[in-house]
C-alpha cells in the first residue's frame, strides 16, 4: 500500500512540475518563482493575456482542449495540475 501511495505522489509531483514549466514558459518567468499556490491573484505577470497564453500552451503541451468554462475557472497552478491526464 505504501508503494502505491509513493507512486501516486511521484506522479502528482511530475504533473505539478510539468504544469509549472508550462506556466513559466507562457509567462516568461522562472519556474523557481512558481508553486502550486501560484495564481492570477498572486502572480503579477499572470494577467488576462498571460492566462490565455497559459491556456494555449497547456492545450499544445497536453493535446487537451479547454472550453470557456474551464478557461475561466482554471486560474492557478493547482487547478491546471488537476486537468493533466
Amino acid at each position: 500500500m505504501g508503494e502505491l501511495l509513493t507512486r501516486s505522489q511521484s506522479m502528482l509531483d511530475n504533473k505539478l512540475q510539468v504544469v509549472i514549466e508550462v506556466v513559466a514558459k507562457a509567462l516568461d518567468v522562472s519556474a523557481n518563482d512558481l508553486s502550486p499556490e501560484s495564481s492570477m491573484e498572486n502572480t503579477p505577470s499572470w494577467d488576462s493575456m498571460g492566462h490565455l497564453t497559459i491556456c494555449l500552451e497547456f492545450e499544445r503541451r497536453f493535446g487537451k482542449s479547454m472550453n470557456l468554462d474551464t478557461i475561466f475557472t482554471t486560474t492557478s497552478v493547482r487547478d491546471l495540475t488537476a486537468l493533466v491526464p
